[in-house]
Parts: structure tokens; sequence; C-alpha cells
């Protein structure tokens, strides 16, 4: 056999160089499926350089003995590292398919080895047996007439594997699935091309395209690596569990979170934080080996690590000491000495603790609120049983059955006059009963429908049950009602022409209400959300931010908004007085009455508190001293 066509496979090396760039420039290098996959690159490019070997060696005619010992040896590589390629290949499609657990016991391991181990067999005892193949100074490169059976045990990881794509067709999307096809079908018709055409190296060409398909269609950085480590990324990660629940997997999650990590990064600097972060990657995988814990890692930012392991048994909680104590002593003598991790750590069984991908996913951005504040290591299924946990996991359905079942009491907390002695105004309140969770209160109500963004549902719902209630004249007692908005209802492009609207419906006036938006609007002072305050001011309402004196009280930017009230936040209030700083709040009083703006006060639950800020100047006062004041004078 000679005359061999060298010009393909010396078109496939620049695309291996290619594949070899592109994967490390985009740090697609760690992890399991990375590591298989540029062990299948190296394998296959030895492929090639071997083919082209034995390509030159065959040029001579007749073979001298230096052309002989050089043709045998790159054919015997060339099996070597060929029939490799289809080996390792295929444990990359279990890695990629995320079923590697199928095979995880040792036994399977080495049976699904026993073909390439049957080939490295055959090519040890070829020199005795000629069976392969045979070289000689005339006829140079023969195949020998078990040759076939190297075909076969090649054909054995082509069908499984073939078949196994299909099986798990699911877990992949299309390009993908095609992608990693490709490798299989490709290389068949190149086998069947080079079988007759023994002259076409075609076959090493088209691994090499197959494997540029996985580089475009399935190793994606953007779905795999977070770009600012280089580690494997949250995108994976959720890919990787989509993988685990559509094969049906047990494992066992471990979720690392630096619950101070904005904090840190802001200290030392983004370039030592990262560090910071290899350094703790490095510490975890250290444990994990020493552990003999067969995991993979994840990091999302600012700095969360997720730890998949198939060792549903494993107690990570002789690691936490450890690795705490090696952060530390990496902080020494660095520039972010001084600054300590607070680092939180969960296991969630999954599916057994959690089955719902979104479910899991939200819950390792916010186990850290419902976890004990003096407890490192929780377990998920503690948190998981808490009511404040399953109402916020389940607040979608529990609202729209509330709205629809009209579950929701509406109830006004009087806002006390100090200086006319009077209740102008009401503030509104709302508390929903589910059956089965049983109550939310009006601070959970706000505050999840924020976080899951129903805050719009919520307070277009609540406006319209004020409307309709000042309509039917129930609050004719005071002079306005207090309303929340929320900041996505304020961002709302139709937001003013919606209450437009509700007035005309329920013919109210608009000094009749009195619209209150959070201090944390600051965050998010757009055109929009001015533009919408502005013709809500324009069209009569009153406007009042809500919560001044903690987070972003700033007293020129309060001159932006076209408010006519301030609330004191109820916190503040209640510890500078129980810490006897009454001066600062009447300061603030004073300094907020001269604008002027009127002040109101929260939390004024007892006597004692509703005299002291009576004293201090403050215009209106809310809280239960004052809702005990008006029961006794309506009794009166």
């Amino acid at each position: 056999m000679r005359d061999k066509i060298l010009y393909l496979d010396l078109g496939a090396i620049p695309i291996f160089i290619i594949i070899w760039y592109t994967t490390i420039f985009r740090k697609m290098t760690k992890g399991k499926t990375n590591a298989l996959f540029l062990w299948v690159t190296a394998f296959a490019f030895f492929t090639v350089v071997c083919d082209l070997l034995a390509g030159v060696f065959m040029s001579e005619y007749p073979l001298d003995q230096f052309c002989q010992t050089g043709l045998k040896i790159t054919e015997y590589l060339y099996f070597v590292f060929r029939n490799g390629t289809n080996m390792i290949y295929f444990f990359f499609v279990f890695a990629v398919t995320r079923t590697w657990y199928r095979i995880s016991a040792i036994w399977k391991k080495i049976l699904l080895l026993l073909p390439y181990i049957g080939v490295l067999f055959m090519l040890a005892i070829n020199e005795g047996t000629q069976a392969v193949f045979t070289v000689t100074a005339d006829g140079g490169y023969q195949r020998g007439e078990y040759i076939l059976l190297l075909y076969a045990c090649a054909a054995f990881y082509l069908i499984f594997g073939m078949i196994w794509l299909i099986v798990c067709r699911r877990a992949l999307d299309l390009g993908a699935l095609l992608a990693l096809s490709a490798m299989y079908l490709l290389n068949v018709i190149a086998v069947i091309i080079q079988y007759f055409y023994s002259e076409m190296l075609i076959e090493c060409y088209f691994t090499s395209i197959s494997l540029l398909f996985i580089v475009l269609f399935v190793q994606r950085p953007e779905k795999q690596v977070d770009l600012d480590t280089g580690l494997p990324g949250y995108h994976g990660f959720r890919e990787e569990i989509g993988k685990i629940k559509a094969a049906g997997q047990n494992i066992q999650i471990i979720i690392a979170r630096i619950v101070n990590a904005y904090d840190m990064s802001r200290y030392m600097g983004e370039e030592a934080f990262i560090d910071f972060i290899h350094a703790m990657e490095q510490s975890i995988r250290s444990f994990a080996k020493k552990d003999r814990l067969s995991c993979e890692l994840y990091y999302e930012q600012p700095g969360t690590f997720y730890i998949i392991t198939g060792d549903t048994k494993y107690n990570p909680v002789q690691a936490v000491p450890e690795i705490q104590d090696q952060m530390e002593l990496y902080m020494e003598g660095r520039a972010g000495a001084g600054v300590k991790a607070d680092t939180r750590i969960v296991t969630v069984m999954f599916p057994q603790d959690i089955s719902d991908l979104g479910e899991l996913l939200n819950f390792g951005h916010d186990f850290v609120r419902f976890a004990d504040v003096d407890r490192v290591y929780s377990h998920a299924d503690a948190i998981i049983a808490q009511k404040d946990y399953q109402i916020e996991t389940h607040f979608h359905e529990i609202l729209d059955q509330a709205i629809e079942n009209g579950s929701i009491s509406i109830s006004y907390q009087p806002v006390w006059s100090a200086k006319e002695e009077t209740f102008p105004a009401a503030d509104t309140m709302a508390e929903l009963q589910d059956e089965q969770y049983g109550k939310v209160d009006m601070t959970m109500l706000m505050d999840i429908s924020q976080k899951k963004g129903l805050s719009i549902r919520l307070g277009t719902y609540l406006i319209e049950r004020v409307f309709m209630d000042i309509h039917e004249k129930k609050l004719t007692e005071y002079e306005y009602v207090l309303i929340p908005l929320s900041t996505q209802q304020c961002l709302q492009l139709d937001f003013t022409d919606r209450i437009w609207k509700l007035k005309e419906k329920y013919d109210i006036h608009p000094e009749q209400v009195c619209f209150s938006f959070r201090e944390s609007a600051y965050e998010n002072t757009s055109e929009v959300l001015h533009e919408n305050l502005d013709r809500l001011s324009a069209q009569g309402y009153r406007l009042m931010l809500d919560g001044f004196g903690k987070g972003y009280s700033d007293m020129e930017r309060i001159m932006e908004f076209p408010i006519r009230a301030v609330r004191l936040n109820k916190n503040w209030v209640l510890s500078s007085i129980r810490q006897e700083r009454c001066t600062l709040i009447k300061g603030i009083i004073d300094a907020l009455s001269q604008i002027p703006l009127t002040v109101i006060a929260q939390g004024a639950d007892d006597e004692d508190t509703l005299q002291k800020l009576t004293d201090m100047g403050c215009e209106l006062i809310q809280g239960r001293a004052v809702e005990s004041m008006q029961v006794g004078l309506d009794k009166a």
C-alpha cells in the first residue's frame, strides 16, 4: 500500500491547533467533561501524527531497515491512539449526557474497557502472529487477516455510543446532539472510504472536523464557564442539574456561599478577590481528593460554590473547619488581611429534598436567609420545613388563589396627628390567610412579592381595593389613605394611565390618596420613575417617601422627588430611642420639617414611645398605642 495522499492529514493539524487554542482561551479546561475532551483531542492529534509519519516512511521504496522499524512503530502507535480516541470519546459522551453515575462501578468501567484492552492485546502479540498487519521491505504495510477485529472493537464504541446519545437525547439540545453524533457518522463514512481506497487518509481529517463541531456546539463557555474566574459557572451548573434530572440520578449538592463576598471584593480589589476564590476552589478540590470524593465544582458570582457529588452519604461537616483555617492562613499577610469570609454551607439531596429545578436554583440563592445565623452548616430538609420558606416558595400559587378567592383582608391602621389631636390619615394594611400555610402579614406580603416579581400584581389589587373602599364611603373619617407602591410599579410605563382609569372608575378625588414608595427606589432613579411620580403629583395625589433614616438617606436626593411627606424607618426610630439618641431623631425631624415635609414616625407601640415622639415634634405617628387610642375614643 503506497502513494498515500497526506494532504488531508496535514489539513487536520491546524484544525487541532485551533481547537486547543480556542479551548484554552475560553477557559474550557476544568471539570471532568472538559478534561475528557482534551484527552480525546490529544489522542486524535497523535493519531494524525502517526498517520503522517507512516506515510513518510512508506515514501521510500524498497524500505530499508530503519524505515521498516519506523513504520512498524508508527503503525502500532496509530492503532493505540486511534482506538484510544474511540474509547475516551465514548466516556466523554457519558460525561456530556450526565450519565457517568451509570458506569461508576469499577466492574462496569472494566467491562467497557474490554474492547480497547482486546485491541492492545492483539497489538502486543502481533509480532508473533502477524494477524493485524505486517511490514516488509518490498510490500510495505499490509493488513492482516484479523484486522477486522480491530474495526469490530471500534464498532462497539461507535454503536453503543450512538445508541446512548439517542437514549439521552432529551438531556441535549439539537445542536449538541448533532455535533456529538457527527463524530460517529463522519467516521463511519471515512472508514468505509479508507478501507476501499487506502491511499485516501480521510479518517483523521473527519475526526478533527467532528471535534471542531463539538467545540462550536457542545463546549460553549457561555453555558459552562464563569469568565471572570475561569471556573465552571452557574449556567453550567443549571445545565448539569437539568441533565441529572433527565437521567433520574440521585445526588448530593453542597452549596457554599460567601455571604459577604461583595464587600470582600470591594475591599480587596477584584484581582485579589479572584485569587482568593481560586485558593478556596483549590482547597475544596484538595479536601475532596483526600476524602476520595468524586465531585464536580461550579462557581457563581459574587461568591457561591456548587459541588455536585454522587455520594449521597458524604458529610462535609468535617471539611468545613479545615477549609476555613486554610482560607484564614491564605489571607494572612495579603492585602485583604483583616477581611474574613462569612461562609455558610448547606447540603441538598436532589431530588429527595427538592425535586423541582427552579426551586433548587432559588434555594441556592435564598437559603442563607432561612438558615440559623449561628450555624455555618445546615441541612436543606431543616430549612425547607420552615413555614416562611414554604410560603415564599409557593407564593405565586398562594397569591393567585387568595386574589381569586378574595382571602386577602384589607384593614387600615390609624395615623395620629400630635398637633391636631386627630386621625387625619390611615395606612393600608393587608393580610393573607392561606388554608395550608396560615397568616401572611403585610410586611411579608410586600417583601416576598417584590422578590418573586409579583409586586405589580399585588399592588394593583391593593390599589383597586382601597379605591373601592373610598368610593363606598368606608373611610370617611380619614382625610386620606396611605397606599404602598413597589419600585416595579413605579417603573411601569403605563402606571399613571392605569391609576387614572381607576380614579375615573371609582370616582375618587386624588387628595384622598397618598402613595408611598420605599427608599430603595433610590437604586432605580430612572427617568420613568421620576416621570411617573411627577405625573401622580400633577394629578393631585399626595406622595410619601417611606423608610427614611436607614440605607440610602440623602437630603439632597429627597429634593428631587415631588413628595409631601417622609416616613421614618421604624427600626431606626426604635433603636435610636432605646440608645437615648433622641436628639438625632429630633434633628432629622426639624430638618425635614423646614423643607417643608410632613414627618411620620412608626413604632409608637407604647405610651412612652408615643410621648417621646410627640415631644420631639413628630407631626404624625403610627403604632399600637395609636390604635388603642382610636379604639378608646370610638368607645367614648
